[in-house]
């Protein structure tokens, strides 16, 4: 009877594992079904343990469970893996080596110091930092010595961002009454190789359709740009999903990062919502990795990427 019970709650455990799967396939018929994608490894780990509960003999249902729990400290381990430490940097001659970082502070969290010198430790030529509200403002005041050029949308209603720099701006511009995300965008010299850094904080669920949107006339602005382009920011979207693959597409940028990095609770992040998206004439020069939360609910992530010379 135990056997039977058992037999019955791993299939009722794969059906809804595979309807789940199924149901993100179907997000170009409703982009409401999206969130099923940014799920992916989650529901791959379901199916997974429950195909193997089904071949056990007995203890079905304490085998799959055993299996899930794995799984999901596997997937949050996995962005820790070498992760505190400087990744290895590929260099090749002529070209310039920029580390950059992007780090959703969040709001609540009053603790700018410890944001600060979460930056000062990873020392990024450019960041992008998200949810700067009024309690983190000393921290520009910190940083000034170190990061003398910077750019935000403070003064904007929902465009907290603001981007921190070692190298000059040619340029700089903010949006947020527009279709697409908020966002902010620097454009640097010849120094930099005319690179153009865009921030941005994009809607989340369950306002699909709105975020989709966003995405879209995000990634057909970013194509319009040209030459070499970077996006970092929190997108609230995972790398399976139909939200990032449109503005992938759209751009014509790849993805340089794709951690999990939500949420920091516990410290098994396990869905990566934060980016860093570049231009194909960019070369990831080491992988990417994450920091430290200081005090925030997401991870901040860091890549080294290489610019060719001008």
């Amino acid at each position: 009877m135990a056997r039977r019970a058992g037999s019955i709650l791993c299939l009722a455990g794969l059906i809804a594992g595979l309807a789940a799967l199924a149901a993100g396939r179907l997000a170009p018929v409703w982009i409401g079904f999206d969130i099923f994608n940014h799920f992916l490894p989650h529901i791959l780990v379901l199916i997974g343990a429950c195909l193997l509960g089904l071949l056990m003999a007995r203890a079905k249902v304490a085998t799959a469970i055993a299996v899930m729990l794995i799984g999901v400290i596997g997937i949050g381990l996995w962005p820790h893996y070498g992760s505190r430490q400087a990744a290895p940097i590929d260099t090749v001659a002529g070209e310039r080596i920029v580390r950059v970082m992007g780090f959703n502070t969040r709001f609540q969290n009053p603790d700018w110091r410890a944001v600060a010198d979460e930056v000062v430790q990873h020392d990024p030529d450019i960041v992008v930092l998200l949810e700067v509200g009024r309690s983190k403002l000393p921290l520009m005041e910190a940083l000034q010595a170190v990061y003398p050029h910077r750019a935000d949308c403070l003064h904007e209603d929902y465009c907290e961002i603001l981007i921190l720099s070692k190298f000059a701006f040619v340029s700089s511009e903010t949006r947020s009454q527009w279709r697409g995300p908020a966002m902010v965008r620097v454009a640097y010299g010849p120094e930099l190789g005319g690179l153009t850094v865009v921030g941005v904080h994009t809607q989340r669920p369950p306002f699909s359709s709105r975020q989709l949107e966003q995405m879209t006339v995000l990634g057909d602005d970013v194509a319009a740009g040209g030459g070499a382009r970077m996006v970092i920011g929190d997108f609230n979207a995972s790398p399976g999903s139909r939200m990032l693959q449109t503005l992938i597409e759209r751009s014509g940028l790849e993805l340089a990062s794709g951690l999990p990095t939500w949420p920091a609770t516990l410290g098994l992040p396990q869905i990566g919502i934060d980016h860093i998206l570049v231009s194909p004439g960019l070369r990831i020069a080491g992988p990417a990795r994450i920091g430290s939360p200081a005090g925030s609910d997401h991870y901040p992530v860091i890549a080294d990427l290489a610019i060719p010379a001008p």
